[in-house]
């Protein structure tokens, strides 16, 4: 190891499961143990990063060595080492052994509380018990013939290793139908199996009880005893202690009741693995239909989460309630309800005297049953909302109520709680009063506690046999009594009318309900999903798979789907696999005795529940409020709460019920009035971030770097305490408080330019600030500036001396920006500059936070700052949290509030997870009481990227919330990047408790202490109420002049094509050439403004990408809104159409301002109506003349807003110039106006052209700067972009520079020619059928072999490959393949037998079955256990073929679940959803076996979902069959994708293959694409991207078989797959002769491919009924059927 890291320093060293011994072989995420780090000497260090993921191993586990192939695949299967459909496969194959009884045969099974009877087998003699003595033994497949149907196989039940396995499973693995029916399992002849069933008893009588209270805990396995004869079996107890007691649950009350709470869990474990997910990477996950069953590959299948804690914890309480309250103790249950609600805190890690508050003294311990369970002590991310309001109560003492709400939340965590008020009353208003009491003790807002009062109210309908419509119409009246036209009531009204529609999509789903974060949206998608589906696991589904919510939107239609259908619909699999099932039965078994006609009054009930000590002093559930509490929560109100919006909840009364009203935005004015300043009205918590950071920081940087024991051995036991030095000034900062305080400044300018109406781009701005800060680090400003900036910094921060000193900055930040200084693009999220995910994105976004008083654009913000260096999610994501935390903390909320609002923004970005789940597994760490330096390291990192500098920052303030110094300080003393990790805390502890929780000795020792401050206040200043206007301020935050406007901001916003409108048939168009200098120029834009405003404003601003909306308001504001300077405007006219503007002159085309020029205004129309003339300089279209249809602005709409205000401020001081009259600005123009020239004076269009003229040999002058920034913006964007868009902008710049220099500047487009290319011509072949399979096949192979090393190379590292070279080495030699090239042998095996069965005797083989039987074979080879088949092992027994090169798992999984006598896959009946490329990737010879297209798309598509089920995993299998068989006609490549896209439209699903496939020809119809064209198309590894690549390269080369497939080949993604793909169409197309021999020679399966397809070409010589010749022996089944024994 040490050798390996010597070689790879400043990195990880990454240690594997020991199971894992080939070095070259793929190891999956889940194989590595963790890693230890690499320092930059390329040492071992001590820092190890365990793997949350790891799963051990057999080997790792050290279990007993497997005795055969069934004990080894349990312990594979157990492990998560192999898919279930393995045991399933070994246990048909195996021998096992069952009990037998002494008189009789049969089935001996025990009775189970599950209500499933058990089958013990074991698998070998050393797995008996030694108490029994007589065994039967039977094969797997023997017994499934036998249809247990309803039990449960225990397989080694006295096992370390053992697994149930449901009998209906294995019967269906045989391939098998599952009968269901009243009878006892039957024989495999069809007769009674004889069952003879031993009571396992689970009734309260056998339980074990600690301290008089029993314990619901599973007793143990009963041993096998023999019934007596005729003997029934025991019938199991109810849960209460007396056997006397009626049974309940089984009448339709119960069972729907039972069903209720069973299925609301099960959709809480469904939903829990893709809470957070959107629906996209859902069904990348798990397939098109998403999730469907519990989350079998993690480590919490079948847990449910917090909600259903909850939920039992309510039950409890409830029953405890009514016992209390039946027995004259108390007049409300709510005490014992808001009690057990302690007791769940208790389980969360808190000690019970943290969470007993008011009731320690009645209650030392918490009592009752529920809280013994340790099942009930996971924490599994309990929602913030949740515990706030119990460690509330804890510390008012007083509990919450509707009428005094003790926190105020419109989450959903009331409403699955108010499950057990259903059980209340019969009177449906009671229950609904109840519920909402429930739910108001914690979540105190109507939109918390209205949901959950109908949710009750639905419930108890149900449970009475009312049909859902009819329920919800009465509960929405009972609703409409107490709140009439609510939140909640519009919500409901919602999922009415989408139901009414039919099952939603998920997305339509989340359109139209959200995405269930809230309790009106979480229970309007329960009822939604129950309404539009007919089934339990239908709704539940619908539920769980959107984009959200997704455990509580499936825990509460669990609820209400589960009242619906009773607990006999819930599916079996979810059921048996649900966590802590029996806990949960018998608790609802004992919630229908306590309210049922004759409640226990035993002494042991009492002690189950002892309700009667619940009694309180407290007073819970005041009288329901009237209507008018709900007055303002109408349409225009957002219910307050976790949901709402921060600055609406900071601004309201804490004990005020009523929402009051938020102050709406008037169209078109900005956000800059004080609903958007709210948040900055508290200057402690503003300074206190930035103090806090810097304080945190310098406290950091004293031992960044160091490891643990280096830190305390340097500053004792405690580690850093303090600074060492007290001396003002002495705490130095690193760039991590720098570059703070420059995106402060960023931000600050930003704030400026949105309220003067400026065309400003806040992240522009911010960049800017970044290019100074760079600057700072010892970087010349013409090294460090931007294009367009400035020749000098602007700004008061530039000018502090002690900010020029390099702190160790970041190696990613440098090389970012001095890449844009130098002309690179900037960072983006769809185009960043890197994959970093380093924390320097991080610790510098706290002052995003000041943006805006919305947490999403808060947060939008956070990342745009962000991503300008730091590429990767995970670098970037963290930013935007952190801004939304202090967002939120601003507003006066607690950090958990914060967290909970960052999560929830969190999960609407792409690839949140690795964030998320950092920051709740800080959470989760906090929440536990776990401690210290050792915690942070072994579960939260280091903190050098993001999510782990934001994890341990956050972890660090929730274990300390009320001390400044102890969060800090546990940030600070831990091995890893100790500054930023206390920057990031310091940060969120300063906005959290202000700048007074700071120790004043650490702020005076700051350095840079004065500055802070003095930016701090700046920031309250911009951001406040009343924003300053002097010139000074304009001065000190100076915006970008019109010459020297970012070059990157100008680029997003130049181009917008814009479509003809009905007002705007007839306009006016004005050019360059149409004005006579820059008083013209500003006239005539203004005039183009006035004509065109209404018509164009709106569209070019939803045509702006969405990051920049907010500077698009910000303009639109200023112009609706004008400041002081336009109030004095005089009024111009509306133009009319077919005139000259005032001003405007015919001759003034001879002095038109060059391009580029500061005051421009040029609008250019594409393909102008034929007859008009370009040198008539300024006549415009008549009103007989065709309108022209499109549009090109050179300068958007904000811009030109701009070029008005400007002009109107100079004509409020002077007189409009002359045409002759050079221009010149005002005194009274604003500072930042004006040019920064040396001597201050102000600049002319002359200065400007000097300017350009004064450029150095080889620079671009500013008019050629700004030319090709708006063709770079065209050029690398990922839109799809007109011509004419492209041919308007080359016109513009030959009409500007001459067609040679504009041909310098703009180039050709990528590797793109300036107009399509068109396809390149084609030549086809006429080959014999022999030579095109041989090219197939081999090609295929060849493709694969080439490309399998670059599998898993990064877009950075692939380098074009040398077509003249020998194969590359891959596992450990040359011309090896992958499992492409393995299945494909085997595909091919099966095609040849089939046809070999046909020629000799004459049968209707399916060829189809065939290659299932092959295949088959192919997963033995991989490790499968498997029977051998009857007569000969070719090819599968070649020491070659067995060999594991990436075989995927989808294949595996099906082929060993199904048995070659079973029913056969197909798109009706698919084995999975897997929509991967190695079905796809070995259609390719297929298409040669059959006459016609579209028997070969269909040959090639049922082949595929023999182990792909999704038509995105079969469907291009079909297509690549179809192209190679239009190819034998000898039609080129382009008519045969025509041909299969015809054949493409008769097939379900098949959108993404033929948008592939059109993708494909279009690119290749542009030329040449280069290998990051090829990435257009995806990255090959699902079928249609990896078909869609192949096709392009063959399009693009077609007559060049090498370098097709090397272009295949060579890009970031699936090579393997796109270059055999490539290799097998281009081969059918060119012959084996078109490729290398270098390569075909050195194939390492080159023999058995030749041995196919010579015996394919043997098969015309064979006759029927003929003598086979010896070479059919290698086709054992087609041998087999001549002699009669099937196949």
């Amino acid at each position: 190891m040490r050798e390996q890291a010597a070689q790879q320093p400043n990195s990880w060293l990454y240690v594997v499961d020991p199971i894992f011994t080939d070095p070259s072989a793929e190891v999956p995420p889940w194989g590595f143990i963790g890693g230890f780090r690499v320092d930059e000497r390329g040492q071992l260090t001590e820092e190890f990063s365990p793997n949350p993921n790891y799963r051990p191993s057999p080997v790792a586990l050290r279990l007993p060595a497997p005795a055969n192939d069934v004990e080894r695949a349990l312990q594979l299967t157990s492990t998560g080492y192999a898919p279930g459909q393995t045991l399933l496969g070994a246990l048909l194959e195996a021998e096992l052994i069952l009990f037998a009884q002494p008189q009789g045969d049969g089935l001996f099974t025990l009775e189970h509380h599950s209500g499933r009877r058990q089958l013990q087998v074991f698998t070998s003699e050393a797995q008996l018990p030694q108490n029994w003595t007589s065994w039967q033994r039977m094969t797997g497949r023997s017994l499934a013939g036998m249809r247990p149907v309803g039990v449960d196989l225990q397989v080694n039940p006295a096992s370390s290793t053992k697994v149930r396995v449901p009998c209906e499973d294995l019967i269906r693995a045989a391939g098998l139908p599952v009968e269901i029916n009243d009878a006892p399992a039957g024989r495999a002849g069809g007769g009674p199996a004889e069952a003879t069933s031993v009571t396992a008893r689970a009734d309260l009588e056998n339980v074990e009880r600690s301290n008089g209270h029993s314990r619901n805990e599973a007793p143990a396995e009963a041993e096998p005893v023999r019934a007596s004869e005729g003997s029934a079996p025991e019938a199991e107890p109810g849960p209460a202690e007396s056997t006397e007691r009626e049974p309940v649950g089984t009448e339709p009350f119960g069972d729907r009741f039972l069903g209720s709470l069973l299925t609301a869990a099960a959709g809480d474990a469904l939903g829990a693995p893709v809470e957070f997910y959107p629906v996209e990477q859902i069904r990348s996950r798990y397939g098109a239909e998403g999730i469907t069953d519990y989350d079998r590959g993690g480590e919490h299948a079948g847990e449910f989460t917090d909600d259903v804690q909850l939920a039992l914890f309510a039950v409890e309480g409830m029953i405890r309630g009514h016992v209390a309250v039946r027995s004259g103790a108390a007049t409300t249950p709510l005490a014992s309800v808001q009690l057990g609600l302690q007791r769940w805190l208790h389980t969360q890690g808190y000690s019970w005297q943290r969470a007993a508050g008011p009731f320690a003294e009645t209650h030392p311990e918490p009592d009752g049953w529920l809280v013994e369970l340790p099942e009930l002590f996971s924490v599994r991310s309990p929602a913030s909302s949740n515990i706030s309001a119990l460690r509330e109560f804890v510390s008012a003492g007083t509990p919450g109520s509707i009428g005094a709400p003790l926190y105020r939340s419109d989450a959903h965590g009331g409403v699955l709680r108010a499950l057990p008020a259903a059980l209340w009353s019969t009177d449906p208003r009671e229950v609904f009063e109840l519920a909402a009491g429930c739910a108001a003790l914690t979540h105190g807002s109507p939109g918390g506690y209205l949901p959950a009062g109908v949710f009750a109210v639905l419930l108890r309908r149900l449970l009475d046999g009312v049909q859902l419509p009819e329920a919800l119409t009465e509960a929405r009246s009972i609703l409409a009594e107490h709140a009439p036209d609510s939140t909640t009531e519009r919500a409901l009204a919602s999922a009415v009318s989408l139901a009414e529609h039919g099952k939603p999509s998920p997305e339509r789903l989340k359109d139209v309900l959200g995405a269930g974060w809230s309790a009106p949206e979480a229970l309007s998608i329960a009822v939604c999903a129950v309404l539009s589906t007919d089934s339990l696991a239908g709704a539940v589904l619908l539920a769980v798979n959107h984009s959200g919510d997704s455990d509580s939107t499936g825990a509460i239609c669990g609820a209400l789907a589960g009242a619906v259908h009773g607990s006999s619909a819930l599916p079996g699999v979810w059921l048996r696999d649900l966590h802590a099932r029996e806990a949960i039965t018998n608790l609802a078994k004992d919630a229908l005795l306590e309210f049922g006609a004759n409640p226990p009054e035993d002494e042991q009930w009492a002690r189950r529940y002892p309700g009667r000590g619940d009694v309180s002093a407290l007073e819970f559930g005041p009288a329901f409020p009237g209507p008018e509490v709900f007055a303002a929560e109408g349409p225009e109100t957002a219910e307050n709460g976790e949901g709402s919006d921060p600055a609406e909840d900071a601004s309201e009364p804490e004990n005020q019920v009523e929402d009051a009203e938020p102050a709406r935005d008037e169209p078109g004015k900005s956000r800059t009035t004080e609903d958007s300043r709210s948040g900055c009205s508290t200057s402690g918590g503003l300074l206190g971030s930035l103090l806090g950071g810097a304080v945190g920081d310098a406290l950091g940087y004293i031992v960044e770097f160091d490891s643990l024991p280096t830190i305390r051995q340097r500053f004792g036991p405690q580690g850093v305490t303090g600074f060492p030095d007290s001396a003002a000034g002495s705490a130095v900062v690193s760039d991590d408080t720098q570059m703070t305080l420059f995106t402060m400044d960023g931000i600050i300018r930003a704030g400026v330019g949105r309220r003067s109406g400026e065309p400003t781009d806040p992240a522009e701005l911010v960049q800017h600030a970044y290019q100074r800060w760079l600057h700072t680090q010892g970087f010349d400003w013409k090294d460090a500036r931007a294009p367009g900036d400035a020749h000098a910094p602007d700004g008061w921060l530039i000018r502090v001396r002690e900010l020029f000193t390099r702190r160790a900055p970041g190696t990613t930040c440098i090389q970012a920006l001095h890449g844009f200084a130098s002309g690179r693009r900037t960072g983006s999220v769809d185009s960043p500059l890197n994959d970093s995910k380093g924390c320097g994105g991080v610790m510098r976004a706290a002052p995003a936070a000041l943006w805006s008083t919305d947490p999403s654009e808060v947060f939008r913000m956070g990342v745009r700052t962000a991503v300008l260096t730091h590429g990767h999610p995970s670098g970037y994501l963290p930013a935007g949290a952190l801004a939304v935390l202090v967002r939120v903390l601003l507003d006066g909320r607690t950090v958990r509030e914060a967290l909970d609002r960052a999560l929830r923004e969190l999960s609407t970005w792409d690839e949140h997870q690795e964030t998320t789940a950092c920051l709740k597994r800080a959470a989760e760490l906090a929440a536990a009481g776990e401690t210290g330096p050792e915690v942070i390291a072994r579960q939260l990192g280091g903190g050098w990227v993001g999510e782990e500098a934001l994890g341990i920052a956050v972890y660090a303030a929730m274990t300390h919330p009320g001390s400044f110094a102890d969060a800090v300080l546990l940030a600070v003393n831990h091995s890893g990047d100790s500054d930023s990790t206390a920057s990031v805390c310091g940060n969120i502890m300063g906005a959290a408790l202000s700048a007074d929780s700071i120790p004043s000795e650490w702020v005076r020792a700051l350095e840079l202490r004065e500055t802070i401050e003095r930016i701090a206040a700046d920031a309250e200043r911009e951001f406040g109420p009343e924003p300053p206007d002097e010139p000074e301020w304009y001065e000190r935050y100076p915006l970008p002049s019109a010459a020297e406007e970012p070059a990157a901001a100008r680029s997003r916003s130049w181009l917008t094509v814009q479509p003809p409108t009905a007002e705007t048939d007839d306009f006016t168009e004005i050019t360059a050439a149409d004005t006579a200098g820059p008083e013209e120029t500003a006239t005539a834009g203004r005039g183009i403004v006035a004509a065109e405003q209404e018509t164009t404003a709106e569209q070019d601003q939803d045509e702006l990408p969405l990051s920049e909306n907010a500077a698009a308001e910000g303009a639109g504001a200023a112009e609706s809104e004008p400041d002081a300077a336009d109030t004095s405007e005089p009024h111009v006219p509306e133009h009319v159409p077919g005139t000259a503007e005032p001003g405007s002159d015919a001759e003034a085309a001879d002095t038109s301002p060059p391009p580029g020029s500061a005051d421009e205004a040029v609008t250019v129309a594409a393909f102008q109506a034929a007859g008009r003339s370009e040198a008539d300089g300024g006549t415009t279209d008549s009103p007989g003349t065709e309108p022209t249809k499109l549009r090109i602005h050179w300068k958007s709409t904000a811009e030109q807003h701009t070029d008005e205000r400007h002009t109107s401020e100079r004509e409020t001081t002077e007189p409009a110039s002359t045409a002759s009259e050079p221009s010149s600005e005002s005194s009274g123009t604003r500072p930042e106006e004006r040019h920064a020239d040396s001597d201050d004076s102000p600049t002319t269009d002359a200065d400007t052209d000097t300017d350009d003229a004064d450029a150095p040999d080889g620079a671009l002058s500013t008019a050629e700067s700004r030319l090709l920034t708006a063709w770079r913006r065209v050029q690398d964007g990922e839109e799809h972009v007109p011509a004419e868009l492209y041919e308007g902008l080359r016109a513009l710049a030959v009409e500007a520079f001459g067609p040679d220099e504009a041909g310098r500047l703009l180039g050709r487009r990528g590797a793109e020619a300036e107009t399509p290319a068109g396809l390149p011509g084609e030549a086809p072949l006429s080959l014999d059928t022999g030579q095109r399979i041989a090219g197939c096949v081999l090609g295929t192979a060849c493709g694969d072999a080439f490309g399998s090393p670059l599998m898993f190379t990064r877009a950075d590292q692939v380098e074009p490959a040398d077509p003249e070279s020998g194969l590359p080495e891959v596992f450990g030699g040359h011309g090896r393949g992958s499992a492409i090239t393995q299945q494909l042998v085997f595909v091919l095996h099966g095609a040849i037998r089939a046809e070999l069965r046909r020629k000799l005797y004459e049968s209707e083989t399916s060829t189809v079955d065939s290659i299932r039987a092959s295949l088959r074979q192919w997963i033995r080879t991989q490790g499968v256990p498997l029977a051998p088949p009857r007569s000969g092992t070719w090819p599968a027994a070649l020491p070659e073929l067995n060999e594991q090169r990436f075989p995927d798992h989808a294949s595996l999984a099906a082929l060993a679940d199904s048995d070659e006598h079973g029913t056969v896959p197909s798109p009706l009946n698919p084995p999975n959803s897997a929509d991967g490329f190695l079905a796809t990737a070995r259609a390719a010879p297929l298409g040669l076996f059959v006459p016609d297209p579209g028997k070969a798309f269909a040959l090639g598509a049922e082949a595929a979902v023999l182990t792909h089920g999704s038509p995105d995993g079969y469907l291009p299998a079909g297509a690549l069959a179809g192209l190679v068989n239009v190819l034998t006609s000898e039609a080129p490549l382009s008519e045969a994708v025509e041909t299969v896209l015809t054949e493409l439209d008769k097939y379900e699903g098949g959108a993404n293959t033929a948008r592939a496939l059109r993708s494909a020809v279009r690119l290749a119809e542009r030329g040449s694409p280069a290998p990051e064209t090829l990435h257009r198309l995806g990255t090959g590894w699902q079928a249609p991207s990896a078909l869609g690549i192949a096709v392009l390269a063959a399009l693009s080369r077609p007559d060049s078989w090498q370098r097709a497939v090397t272009l295949a080949g060579t890009h970031s993604g699936n090579s393997s797959a796109t270059a055999a793909i490539c290799g097998g169409l281009l081969g059918a197309a060119r012959g084996d002769d078109s490729l290398p021999a270098k390569w075909t020679d050195s194939l390492e399966l080159r023999e058995v491919v030749d041995t196919l397809l010579a015996d394919r070409d043997r098969l015309p010589e064979l006759t029927a009924g003929g003598q086979p010749p010896e070479w059919t022996l290698r086709y054992p089944e087609a041998e087999a059927a001549r002699n009669g024994s099937g196949g």
